[in-house]
């Protein structure tokens, strides 16, 4: 039986409604960050993306898999909503992904994303899934909450 990995109501929330989000990767002590559009896959708790083979994204993805993305609900000063805004940082692991695998998360990818398809397909892009192992969410008042990946029996 798959263990229920029920991240945040914010988190799905966010992950739900936005298309991009921020990935930050580091090598040898040298940050990168990069917008991303992505696909989440809500029962595995992770997101579908895309990069081209020759970025320094891709050599960090390789020679680092801890990374880190920030996604928000994108309320501004003007919006009247502004006490609804929520933003979190997901940390986890991302690899790439290759095989049969790679095909299919990569059709999922473009059937969830069809006007990112210059992103999404070709020789030269690579898919990558990043694992959500934890969260810190942080909405308007400044309150912080925190989630952690459930560890699986016999791990």
């Amino acid at each position: 039986r798959k263990m229920e990995l029920n991240v945040p109501h914010q988190v799905d929330s966010l992950l739900r409604s936005n298309a991009l989000c921020f990935l930050a990767t580091c090598h040898d002590n040298k940050p990168h960050l990069s917008l991303m559009n992505f696909t989440y896959v809500a029962a595995e708790a992770s997101l579908i993306m895309t990069t081209r083979k020759n970025t320094q994204k891709f050599a960090y993805i390789q020679n680092n898999p801890h990374a880190a993305v920030l996604i928000h609900s994108c309320a501004d000063d003007n919006d009247s909503q502004h006490h609804e805004a929520v933003s979190a940082t997901l940390n986890g692991l991302v690899q790439v992904v290759e095989g049969p695998q790679q095909e299919s998360y990569r059709s999922m990818h473009l059937e969830n994303r069809p006007g990112y398809k210059q992103f999404i397909t070709g020789d030269d892009i690579a898919v990558v899934v990043f694992r959500i192992d934890g969260a810190r969410v942080c909405d308007f008042q400044d309150k912080v909450t925190t989630w952690e990946r459930p560890v699986a029996q016999g791990q």
